[in-house]
């Protein structure tokens, strides 16, 4: 029962995720069915013509035969006119003989059934009605003189065209009556005349091809746009695709245009933030050397106080104007230009010597685990496993503002007497490095904003710039690693995990 009730959930589900993207604006349907349209639309009209085309000979045609009919049958008429029976017998072996060779041909019996196509022939004698053909109405009554034209009237509700020819002396007059619609002229939907049969075969039939020939069309739109969705956001460099298509040629133009504002506008703030940068080391530099030059001298507590102050604010302006140089150097050259081989074991060890002493004063502890420890623990043999260690190749200054910044996130945001714990591990293919503190952490919803440049989780105790995770996430791109930011062990605290191919 269960299974059955997930079954039919899924295809439910999916029948539902179907029907929204077929309901979704879509250009290739849109343009599917303006085709299907427009071949509609010149079908009707064609209809439309040749219909009025066909009433037009056929009504041609019905008066040559009914003044034919009135050529034949006035003068036997006349013979005749003093022998009544073998008038009516003459007129009805006629009659019975010219629709016994005359049904036309392509006219279903039921369609004949429903509209017989021969005319229907009545005879009148000094207005009294001498014959009627058998299938004719015997209430009929003649609405206009005999003047040899063909005229519509309308009999139980049917048009029928009428014809009336006088004898010359005036004593008898022919009356031939026929269906006026379409359908006694053979031009029906089910006819070989008519087209709209193959209307109505040939446009879900040509739903397929033209949805290919479409499709076929718009390649170059789509490889227009699989080229613009593969780009990076560091990558502004014109178009390689420069298709030849008057429509197109627009939009690539266009884009392009775009593509250099940016990379004008992405140079102009690159130059700013790194002339902003240099010029602010001197000041920043200088107003440390005098402020730890004001504090070897006697000053009171509160002058002390204020001065620490001073220091922490220019300890914190010094490090934003690193984190911008770093963040600069990334942005001019997004690739590597030149890889030695690095320990990373040795980098962590350096970069947790420097925070050591800020870590103290914050009563927080730093423990790290290397690979010999892990090979230590678990007893494997150092000298068969030496061959695996924690050399990359990359490049170190880089390597080494990353580590500072994901450590010293994890100090800054680890509380008093909290322990930031640093992993190093290596196997035969990558080096990995985890930071994990016991700080509030990450939502997950924001792992991924975190490391856009300036941006800050909302609800941080600890003041910062929004620059650490951004330049951490440049420099391990510039390496080919990954970043994977988790939760720390029971849920608490934030797990950073560092991922560096050897190669």
């Amino acid at each position: 029962m269960t299974l059955n009730l997930t079954v039919t959930r899924t295809v439910t589900s999916r029948l539902i995720g179907a029907l929204k993207r077929w309901l979704q604006a879509s250009l290739v349907r849109r343009l599917v069915l303006a085709q299907m349209a427009t071949s509609a639309l010149l079908w009707v009209i064609l209809a439309g013509v040749i219909s009025l085309e066909v009433e037009e000979d056929e009504e041609a045609k019905t008066r040559d035969i009914m003044r034919r009919g009135a050529a034949v049958v006035l003068p036997l008429a006349q013979a005749l006119e003093a022998q009544p029976e073998l008038l009516t017998q003459s007129l009805r072996r006629l009659d019975d003989f010219q629709r016994s060779v005359g049904s036309p041909a392509g006219v279903s019996a039921g369609v004949a059934q429903r509209a017989p196509q021969l005319p229907r022939i009545y005879v009148f004698r000094e207005g009294q009605l001498t014959y009627r053909s058998s299938d004719a109405d015997a209430t009929f009554k003649i609405e206009t003189q005999g003047n040899e034209a063909l005229q519509k009237v309308t009999v139980n509700g049917m048009p029928w065209h009428q014809y009336v020819e006088d004898s010359p002396d005036k004593r008898l007059r022919f009356v031939a009556l026929g269906p006026a619609t379409l359908e006694a002229y053979g031009f029906t939907p089910w006819s070989r005349s008519w087209l709209l049969l193959p209307l109505m075969v040939s446009l879900p039939l040509l739903l397929l091809p033209a949805w290919l020939s479409v499709k076929l069309a718009l390649r170059p739109w789509a490889k227009l746009s699989n080229e613009i969705a593969a780009r990076g956001p560091d990558d502004l460099q014109p178009l390689r695709f420069v298709p030849a298509h008057r429509e197109l040629s627009p939009l690539t133009r266009a884009v392009d245009q775009l593509l250099s504002r940016l990379r004008a506008a992405r140079g102009r703030e690159r130059s700013f933030i790194a002339d902003a940068a240099h010029e602010l080391r001197t000041p920043i530099a200088a107003i440390q050397v005098n402020a730890e030059a004001l504090k070897a001298r006697k000053l009171s507590a509160a002058d002390l106080e204020l001065l620490d102050g001073l220091l922490r604010s220019n300890d914190r302006a010094a490090r934003l104007v690193s984190q911008l140089l770093a963040l600069t150097r990334s942005d001019a050259s997004p690739e590597l230009t030149r890889t030695d081989q690095v320990d990373l074991e040795a980098l962590v060890q350096n970069v947790l010597a420097t925070w050591a002493a800020l870590a103290q004063q914050r009563n927080v502890e730093l423990d790290l685990t290397s690979q010999a420890d892990l090979r230590a623990d678990l007893q494997v043999d150092l000298e068969a496993d030496s061959q695996v260690d924690s050399r990359i190749g990359g490049d170190a200054e880089s390597l080494t503002a990353l580590i500072d910044n994901l450590v010293g996130n994890a100090v800054k945001y680890s509380p008093p007497g909290g322990t930031v714990r640093v992993t190093v591990r290596a196997d035969a293919n990558a080096v990995q490095m985890t930071v994990t503190d016991q700080g509030p952490g990450i939502a997950p919803e924001l792992r991924e904003r975190v490391f856009e440049r300036f941006f800050r989780a909302p609800g941080q105790a600890q003041s910062g710039s929004g620059l650490g995770l951004a330049i951490a996430k440049a420099v391990a791109d510039r390496h080919g690693a990954t970043l994977e930011l988790s939760s720390g062990p029971e849920g608490l605290g934030l797990r950073v995990m560092l991922s560096m191919p050897r190669s």
